[in-house]
């Protein structure tokens, strides 16, 4: 393989994560090294190992400016198979810089327009037999920079064909690339693909069990539900452990819509889905529910609904892998229903209700894992939870509009309650949050007569622990504290010749604006809303209005303090009397 550039095993996994995976399966753990050291390659497939990632992932990375003549050809039995790698492709061209020219064979009848789009850049093909064929015949498909081959073998009854296929392209290699083979059967001596390679390294199903990391107990986790909603309990859950998307399965009675409701009160994306009986018969999924699993993976949806028993999924939910599932509810003693199997390759959750303990212990033994009981988060981990997801939001969205959006909170939401704003930003966004970290409400003590509350007044928290701007020190937790008497009162708009006027060493010279003063003073000196009056930024020099008993605070804290990279100094503005008289 050409590779200019081996990414290391923490680009892979970073890659793998940003494309929505949580880690990479045992499969590609072991696949993905040997695509870049050229090794041949043979491998027993299984349901959601996650073997299209283990081929797209290797052949993006390892062929970043390898040109635009084929560099790699992956031989698909069927469409459904070069569709399916068409959209892992596309995956991870999203996150991936610089990918290789991807072009797929046999997605339309004209081959007139797949000859255009082979000759404006090609580095990675994929397509079925007679599509590559027909190409090569063409002569618009060469092998002259050939460097992998992977062969995806097809179900048995079709598998004759395509071996005679495989060799007339063997064929026409002007040099012997890298093999890989993903093969449907067991690897056998007679098997006549397998006898293409050199020396391969051979991936049984024994050997990747074998390899499969132990999960840890935390993996999988139950949670019991006491008195709390079992809905609420889950956006509890997604967002205070902070899980990536999820499938989450329920019994087929159960209204997926309500819940779904209910989790869109706490800012999370959830969307319903079931295969027909005829594609969940067959082992597939319906193009609705397809589309869904795609916005799964591209992390547009938090979580997806899927009725338990829908049918043998694996095939299609197996690029997922390992995925986080939740199981809704648990199944009675009547389920009769097949659990997908790439269950077992991530983390599982159970909701447990009282008294349902001995159906919880029959749906360990049928998937084979043991669960660790766990409480459901508290307040401070859900709140936190749904911070942090609003700002990996922020990151995936269009910058230009959030800067369009900047813009306007800066002209009409003063600096000093910008953090407020944001605050109600939030509430608004998680109506069903808003109680979260709320304290108990104090009891209302009877009202003390006026004489009272001279001699013993009402102990109030200081204004630097409420957490505005960082209030926490010292000197500000001892400044003392006026005390209310009944309602609060709007703060009194002070006129011009009640502030003080400072003079600040620093101007628009040194790129320095109101705001940047204004967060200065107000930092630093801890001010409360109103103390400063006016802030006028001049070339060389500003003035700041400041109400004349942090006048003297100001200046003794302030001279000296550096803005901009450069040293100011703070003291008294020189009146218009002082300076004509000089």
């Amino acid at each position: 393989m050409h590779s200019a550039i081996v990414p290391s095993q923490d680009d892979v996994l970073q890659t793998v994560r940003r494309a929505g995976f949580q880690a990479l399966t045992p499969l590609q753990s072991r696949l993905i090294p040997l695509f870049f050291k050229g090794r041949d390659v043979a491998v027993e497939l299984t349901p959601g190992a996650g073997s299209t990632t283990g081929v797209v992932v290797p052949l993006m990375l390892g062929l970043r400016g390898a040109g635009p003549t084929p560099h790699a050809v992956v031989l698909a039995p069927g469409m459904e198979d070069v569709a399916k790698i068409g959209r892992a492709w596309a995956r991870f061209a999203r996150v991936v810089k610089d990918a290789p020219a991807f072009v797929p064979l046999g997605e339309i009848e004209d081959a007139r327009r797949e000859q255009r789009r082979l000759e404006k850049g090609s580095t990675v093909v994929a397509g079925t037999p007679l599509r590559v064929i027909d190409h090569v015949r063409r002569g618009g498909l060469g092998f002259a920079d050939l460097s992998v081959f992977v062969m995806i073998e097809p179900p048995s009854e079709a598998r004759a064909d395509f071996v005679k296929d495989v060799q007339f392209i063997f064929e026409k290699f002007p040099h012997r690339p890298q093999l890989v083979l993903l093969s449907r059967s067991p690897l056998t001596e007679d098997n006549e693909l397998l006898g293409l390679l050199h020396h391969p390294v051979l991936l049984t199903h024994e050997e990747k069990t074998a390899a499969a990391p132990a999960q840890s107990p935390s993996e999988h986790m139950a949670f019991a539900l006491g008195t709390m909603p079992r809905a609420d309990a889950l956006a509890r859950i997604i967002l205070g452990h902070r899980l990536a998307p999820v499938i989450v399965f329920h019994l087929p009675r159960t209204d997926a819509a309500r819940i779904i409701e209910t989790l869109r009160g706490y800012g999370l994306r959830a969307a319903s889905g079931s295969s027909s009986s005829a594609a969940a018969a067959a082992g597939r999924i319906s193009a609705e529910l397809r589309s869904a699993v795609l916005a799964l993976s591209r992390r547009s949806l938090d979580a997806l609904f899927l009725p338990l028993g829908a049918g043998n999924l694996s095939a299609d939910f197996g690029e997922l892998s390992p995925v986080t599932v939740v199981y809704y509810e648990l199944p009675g003693v009547g389920f009769r229903g097949a659990i997908p199997s790439f269950v077992k390759q991530g983390r599982s959750l159970a909701l447990v209700e009282q008294g349902r303990e001995r159906d919880f212990t029959r749906l360990q033994e049928a998937i084979g894992m043991a669960f660790n009981t766990q409480e459901i988060p508290d307040d401070e981990s859900v709140l936190t939870g749904a911070i942090d997801r609003v700002v990996q939001r922020m990151k995936e969205d269009d910058p230009s509009e959030l800067a369009h959006l900047r813009s306007h909170i800066r002209r009409q939401v003063p600096l000093l309650q910008r953090p407020l704003f944001m605050a109600a930003l939030l509430k608004a966004q998680l109506p069903s949050l808003a109680p979260v970290g709320r304290k108990p409400p104090v009891q209302a003590q009877a009202r003390t007569p006026a004489h009272a509350q001279a001699t013993e007044p009402v102990a109030i928290p200081p204004r630097g622990q409420r957490g505005r701007f960082g209030r926490n020190t010292p000197e500000a937790v001892a400044r003392p504290q006026r005390q209310p008497e009944g309602p609060r009162q709007p703060r009194p708009e002070r006129k011009p010749g009640e502030f003080a006027q400072l003079f600040v060493s620093i101007g628009r010279n040194r790129r320095v604006y109101a705001r940047d003063l204004t967060q200065l003073f107000t930092e630093k000196l801890q001010l409360l809303e109103g103390d400063i009056g006016g802030v006028r930024v001049f070339e060389k020099y500003s003035f700041v209005d400041i109400v004349p008993g942090r006048a003297e605070d100001a200046i003794a804290k302030l001279t000296g303090t550096e803005l901009k990279g450069r040293a100011i100094t703070v003291n008294y503005a020189k009146k218009k009397e002082e300076k004509e008289e000089k």
